[in-house]
């Protein structure tokens, strides 16, 4: 009889620990799930869009903003796509804070490509000598705001490199970083620094229950190496200097093969076997930059809603919140722009589809 409750409460004790041990690594989301859910509960809906693309004028598309997180007194499509770039900024934040740190990990290093765009604008502006108006770089991540200032000020490129050594970009920015490179090869470099650190930010990446959002994750770097390789092509680069850019960003094997072939001599079996690639490679031999990044962009939130569908705690929540947020003000700066230049609703929801 005591063998029998002993054995039982071991068998309890067992169990328990066993569920423990599967339950609490997904407890650490729950607060930032909450968050994201309660978040997405407020997104603009279709009726929404369709709504403020019926504006006769850009005042009217704002006084449709009334009782929306975007509601302002912006008074051209401009000033409201700053406004939407720091709401957006605003978010990602807030959520990113909220959640634990082996995702937090990976929003880190998207976090980057936004860092990146600031960095470029204004390095390119400097390099070029053009007059950048200050609205047009907002504060995000490690581009604080006393850093943003100081890089508005620097006199050259090579200043603003060696104060960018405070931040994540380091690793790239040495001293001798823009000894014989043109502006073109540079901007290549930074955007395959910001797709290097994601790869390996995915592939260290531990995430409870997140096998499949990995996945995903893995699936678009693939076709972010594609992307990569297409804007080289575009813009005259060469095999060698292909191969270079390869080699820095450790591409895929799949993908460096592309760096042989030309733009026009691709084919869907010379593609990495990633679906959405092949499914589109006609936009990869027509070099269809934008059209591409959108088809990807769609088959990643398709998938992650299927995703979020089936698995409502963990890191699916917060992935889907911030793409939907993402979608969001990108149809918004659509529409506005639309608006304000007078495009007829159906052109403006036919751009949308």
């Amino acid at each position: 009889m005591v063998v029998v409750v002993v054995f039982s409460v071991a068998f309890v004790v067992a169990l328990a620990g066993y569920a423990f041990l599967k339950v609490f690594p997904m407890s650490a989301y729950l607060y930032a799930d909450a968050r994201a859910s309660a978040r997405s509960a407020r997104l603009l809906k279709k009726d929404d869009y369709s709504r403020l693309a019926s504006a006769a004028s850009f005042p009217d598309f704002v006084s449709g903003l009334k009782g929306t997180a975007y509601e302002c007194e912006c008074q051209n499509a401009r000033e409201f796509h700053l406004l939407l770039e720091r709401h957006y900024l605003g978010e990602y934040a807030e959520i990113a804070k909220d959640t634990p740190s082996a995702y937090k990990a990976v929003l880190d290093a998207e976090l980057m490509r936004h860092e990146a765009s600031c960095i470029k604008l204004l390095m390119k502006s400097k390099l070029k000598s053009i007059e950048l108006n200050e609205e047009l770089t907002v504060p995000v991540g490690s581009v604080t705001p006393s850093l943003l200032n100081s890089l508005r000020g620097a006199e050259t490129v090579g200043d603003m490199a060696v104060m960018l050594q405070r931040t994540g970009f380091a690793d790239l920015f040495s001293s001798d970083f823009w000894k014989d490179k043109s502006w073109e090869e540079a901007e290549m470099e930074i955007d395959g620094f910001v797709t290097k650190k994601m790869r390996e930010t995915i592939s260290a990446a531990r995430i409870p229950e997140g096998k499949e959002l990995m996945a995903l994750l893995e699936g678009a770097m693939v076709a972010e190496d594609v992307l990569l390789l297409i804007r080289a092509k575009l813009r005259g680069l060469g095999e060698e200097e292909q191969q270079a850019l390869a080699e820095a960003t450790e591409m895929g094997g799949d993908a460096r093969e592309l760096v042989k072939v030309s733009l026009e001599g691709i084919t869907p079996e010379a593609l990495p076997p990633v679906a959405v690639l092949r499914d589109n490679s006609e936009l990869v031999s027509e070099g269809k930059i934008v059209e591409l990044e959108k088809a990807v962009g769609e088959h990643i939130a398709s998938r992650t809603r299927q995703l979020a569908m089936f698995h409502p705690e963990g890191a699916y929540p917060i992935a889907l919140y911030i793409m939907e947020k993402n979608s969001e003000k990108k149809a918004l700066q659509l529409i506005s722009k639309a608006v304000e230049e007078g495009m007829p609703t159906e052109r403006v929801l036919e751009l949308m589809a």
